[in-house]
């Protein structure tokens, strides 16, 4: 071969391979799970070059912690959100955290909710944040890929007489609360909600993937099982919904063996 064509082949198929390298080699992870944090900034907000010294507090706490996430590995595994409850939304939010993992006093700011989790201070998060996100993204459900369905004998199939979804989600999950919200706001519909945190949740999760024909690849959230329908994530959900409900069949209704 000429070396002119072997130089114009090199040129081709060299960033070709490295491509392929690069793809083969990204992970599996289907979606970024929250953290928000939560400080009180009573300016609320000022000029952004020469910020006053609470609003230079929050702009400091922020960064520490965003450094924190990237000296670990997780600043872009993670979808972080700074609220600051000097504002009558971000407050009401972080009182709706707190109503969930079941705290009824507001507790000392900073903050950082991670799914069931809470931190106060700066110390208790730089503590008890990394080993809350080691313990997250060893679940299989959200890095690895799925084991395959087998065991079948220990669950039990019928159908839902009523309207019902049934809907896979993760405590981390934005996509999964935005879902929930979706759903509780429809009359008349029972919603069946199931972790993917547990083991038993991850083999039900594969098991209504068989049962539903849904190739298993990972534990992707939100996944919600609507009648003969299969929606996956926030959006999915909010443009098919209407139309798997109105679709014909009944909901599975697949349970462990008790």
């Amino acid at each position: 071969m000429e070396p002119v064509k072997k130089i114009a082949l090199a040129v081709v198929l060299i960033p070709l391979l490295i491509f392929l390298v690069f793809l083969f080699a990204q992970p599996v992870i289907k979606y970024r799970p929250c953290l928000e944090f939560y400080v009180f900034d009573s300016c609320g907000g000022c000029n952004i070059q020469n910020p006053c010294k609470p609003c230079t507090l929050f702009i400091n706490l922020d960064k520490e912690l965003r450094l924190l996430l990237a000296e670990k590995g997780y600043r872009n595994r993670v979808e972080l959100k700074s609220y600051n409850i000097y504002f009558d939304n971000d407050r009401a939010r972080y009182r709706e955290n707190l109503a969930r993992i079941g705290l009824e006093e507001i507790p000392s700011l900073p903050a950082a909710v991670f799914g069931n989790r809470i931190f106060t201070g700066m110390e208790s998060i730089k503590q008890g944040l990394v080993p809350a996100l080691k313990e997250e993204f060893s679940l299989p459900g959200i890095v690895f890929k799925a084991f395959g369905a087998k065991n079948n004998e220990s669950f039990v199939t019928g159908a839902y007489e009523e309207e019902t979804v049934v809907m896979f989600t993760l405590p981390t999950c934005e996509d999964c609360r935005k879902t929930t919200a979706l759903l509780e706001g429809l009359r008349g519909l029972s919603v069946v909600k199931i972790e993917t945190s547990s083991m038993e949740g991850r083999r039900l999760y594969e098991r209504y993937c068989e049962a539903y024909g849904v190739p298993l690849e990972d534990y992707a959230v939100p996944r919600l099982f609507v009648k003969n329908s299969v929606l996956l994530g926030y959006d999915e959900t909010g443009e098919r919904l209407e139309a798997a409900l109105n679709g014909g069949g009944k909901t599975l209704r697949i349970e462990a063996k008790k």
